[in-house]
């Protein structure tokens, strides 16, 4: 027997052990994908980093220097080795912008941003201590 007209195609069909099986699957890859993520940063260490330290030829990353010196590197840990996960970047004047404005408008935030402040004041003086001396 030789087939001359249309093609074997089950792809309308509703075969319900089928759709069981695909669900099973479907299932299984997103548990699957929970465990990863969820080993990866119970188990691995992320890393925050300030890429002006290696200013001004690199952001020790491989790529040029940044030109803000309050962007934060975030790797998350889901490469298969050190340095191979997916790597954002984000800015902390501008995570803070618009809770600045809104305290500048009306007063909200007022006291968490002061002690961010103080921190970040803090912070500022050990960084003053830990410069070489001139």
């Amino acid at each position: 027997m030789k087939r001359i007209f249309n093609p074997i195609d089950f792809s309308s069909w509703s075969l319900p052990e089928s759709e069981k099986l695909l669900k099973t699957i479907d299932l299984a890859v997103k548990k699957a994908a929970s465990e990863a993520v969820k080993y990866a940063f119970e188990n691995e260490e992320g890393r925050l980093s300030f890429p002006v330290i290696w200013a001004p030829n690199s952001d020790g990353r491989r790529h040029q220097a940044v030109k803000d010196p309050l962007d934060v590197y975030v790797e998350i840990p889901l490469g298969e080795f050190e340095d191979e996960g997916p790597e954002y970047i984000f800015n902390l004047r501008e995570a803070l912008k618009d809770d600045i404005d809104i305290c500048a408008e009306d007063g909200s935030f007022a006291r968490g941003l002061e002690m961010l402040r103080d921190s970040l004041r803090e912070l500022a003086r050990e960084i003053d201590d830990a410069l070489p001396k001139s």
